[in-house]
């Protein structure tokens, strides 16, 4: 049997939640700025902005990763508290994320003219897919994208674009 979760397991969560409450504030306060800041400093700023972003999913990806491992190895008794919270910590980077990107799409031209790596903010985007689809239910997932390819199939057939299979 395993055991309940460590206090170091804890502290990590504690860690990782504080940084989350540091990126939505940051975000905030960011949201704000653009419009007033020289556009260089604030290209400056949010590509930070964007890289913290990154680490905090990582960060978060590692703390799932490592606590369901834990829990599979029988050395931590399962906590669906404990996957709460971890999944309100996805739910918040998400909703901060996408606010990152909206951000991002008030300085996209500034941003690329002054030569700044797009990658981080393809990562940002990336990741926000991933999140999306961890918090979204495997029956409304499966569904959802299972009837987008029939549709599209149907689609298809309809329009010509497919073949008749012959027996």
């Amino acid at each position: 049997m395993g055991v309940t979760m460590t206090a170091t397991a804890q502290s990590r969560f504690f860690r990782v939640e504080a940084r989350a409450e540091m990126y939505r504030g940051q975000t905030e306060s960011e949201a704000g700025v653009v419009a007033e800041s020289s556009r260089v400093v604030v290209c400056f700023d949010f590509r930070d902005l964007v890289i913290q972003g990154n680490g905090l999913f990582d960060s978060i990806n590692s703390l799932d990763d490592d606590w369901r491992l834990l829990v599979l190895s029988k050395a931590l008794d399962f906590d669906p508290s404990f996957e709460g919270r971890i999944k309100r910590l996805y739910r918040s980077w998400l909703v901060t994320s996408r606010r990152v990107l909206e951000i991002f799409a008030e300085l996209e031209d500034d941003y690329l003219a002054r030569g700044f790596d797009i990658d981080p903010v393809r990562n940002l985007r990336s990741a926000c897919g991933e999140a999306g689809g961890l918090l979204t239910s495997d029956s409304e997932f499966f569904n959802h994208g299972l009837t987008d390819l029939r549709d599209e199939a149907i689609d298809s057939h309809e329009r010509g674009e497919t073949l008749e299979m012959v027996g």
